[in-house]
C-alpha cells in the first residue's frame, strides 16, 4: 500500500521543531520516523510511520485541510482512525465522513483520497488481509474471509485499548518478531473482530467460505478416507487451486497440514480417555496414516510427547480417580 500527500514535498524537520503527534497511544518510535511535509501555501503536515509485526501505523497531523491519496491492495486492509477533526474518504463507493470516535475499515481494493480537515490528526493502519481472516476464522470457529467493502464502525473502549497497546509496541525499522509484538498484533485483530460483532456487522464484513467449510466438515467426518486436495475440491465444488488458496488465506495452513492435524486430534482424543484398547499401530491406521512410524513422528511434533506416553498417563490418571 502506498501513500502520497497532494502537492507536498519531503523536507527535513527543522531544529527545534516539535515532531510529536497527538495519538491514542504511547509514541515510542525514534525521531527519524517523523517527517514534516511542506505544501506550497506554507501548510505543515506531520507524519510518523512505524510497525508492529505486520501492521503498519502511519500517524498523520495537518495544520490545514489537506488531501492524501492511498491505494488499498488486494492483500491488505486500510483502517482510518482520526483522533481529532474529520477525515472524508472518497473512493469507488459512497464517500465516508469519519469523525472522532469512528473508524473506516476499507476492504475494497481501490485508490482512495483522504481529505483531512484543518487541525485533524489520527492514524492510518495497514493490516494484512490474510492475518485478519485467520483470526476471524478462529474466532467464529469456521473459515471466514473479509468482504471487499468499506464500512464505518463506532469505536469502543476495548478497541481503543488494543490500538493504544499496539502503538506502544511500535518500531520504525522492520517488523518486530518478538512474542510481545506478535501477541499485541493478534490482540488488535481480535479487538477489531469483536467490534464488528458488537456493531452487528460481523456477518456483513466476515463472509462464510462455503467451499472450505464443506471440505473441513468432510475431513472431520471422514479423516480415514481420501482427503487429498483433488478429492476435497471435487466435494466442495471448486477448483483445487481455489480450495488451496481458501485454506491458506482463511486458516493459515495447507490442506495437507489441516488433514494431518485432524487425524492426529482424532487419535489424541481417544488416547486420553484410557478406554481405547487398540494398539498404537492399529489406531494410526484407523486415523488415516499409512505407517505407524509416520504417525508416531507426527504425533510427537504436534503434542510434544510420544503416543505411548499419552496412553500411559491416561491409564495412570484413570487408576487414581
Amino acid at each position: 500500500m502506498t501513500y502520497s500527500t497532494c502537492e507536498a514535498r519531503d523536507v527535513r524537520t527543522r531544529p527545534g521543531q516539535d515532531a510529536a503527534l497527538p495519538s491514542l497511544g504511547t509514541v515510542s518510535a525514534p525521531p527519524r520516523a517523523t517527517s514534516a511535509l511542506a505544501a506550497p501555501d506554507g501548510q505543515i503536515a506531520l507524519r510518523q510511520r512505524s510497525r508492529v509485526g505486520s501492521i503498519t501505523i502511519d500517524d498523520r497531523s495537518f495544520a490545514r485541510q489537506q488531501s492524501v491519496s492511498a491505494r488499498v491492495t488486494s492483500g491488505a486492509v486500510l483502517i482510518v482512525a482520526p483522533s481529532r477533526g474529520r477525515v472524508t474518504v472518497t473512493g469507488e463507493g459512497e464517500p465516508l465522513a469519519v469523525e472522532v470516535g469512528e473508524i473506516a475499515l476499507l476492504g475494497r481494493p481501490q485508490g482512495v483520497a483522504l481529505v483531512w480537515s484543518g487541525g485533524a490528526c489520527g492514524d492510518l493502519l495497514t493490516v494484512r488481509r490474510d492475518q485478519l481472516q485467520i483470526c476471524a476464522s478462529r474466532h467464529f470457529g469456521e473459515p471466514r474471509r473479509l468482504a471487499a467493502i468499506d464500512r464505518l464502525l463506532q469505536r469502543d473502549e476495548a478497541f481503543l485499548e488494543a490500538l493504544a497497546a499496539l502503538k506502544a509496541r511500535r518500531v520504525s525499522a522492520k517488523p518486530a518478531g518478538d512474542s510481545l509484538s506478535i501477541e499485541c498484533e493478534a490482540d488488535f485483530h481480535q479487538a477489531l473482530i469483536v467490534l464488528a460483532v458488537r456493531r452487528d456487522l460481523a456477518d456483513e464484513l466476515f463472509l462464510d467460505v462455503r467451499s472450505a467449510r464443506e471440505a473441513i466438515a468432510y475431513i472431520r467426518a471422514n479423516h480415514q478416507r481420501d482427503c487429498s486436495p483433488a478429492a476435497l475440491a471435487a466435494i466442495a465444488g471448486v477448483t483445487e487451486r481455489t480450495l488451496r488458496e481458501r485454506f491458506r488465506q482463511c486458516l493459515g495452513v495447507s490442506i495437507a497440514t489441516f488433514v494431518q492435524d485432524a487425524r492426529l486430534d482424532w487419535a489424541h482424543a481417544r488416547l486420553i480417555t484410557a478406554r481405547e484398547s487398540r494398539s498404537i499401530s492399529d489406531l494410526a491406521k484407523a486415523a488415516g496414516f499409512s505407517t505407524a512410524g509416520g504417525f508416531s513422528k507426527s504425533y510427537l511434533r504436534r503434542f510434544g510427547e510420544p503416543a505411548t506416553y499419552t496412553r500411559m498417563r491416561a491409564v495412570r490418571d484413570a487408576g487414581e480417580s
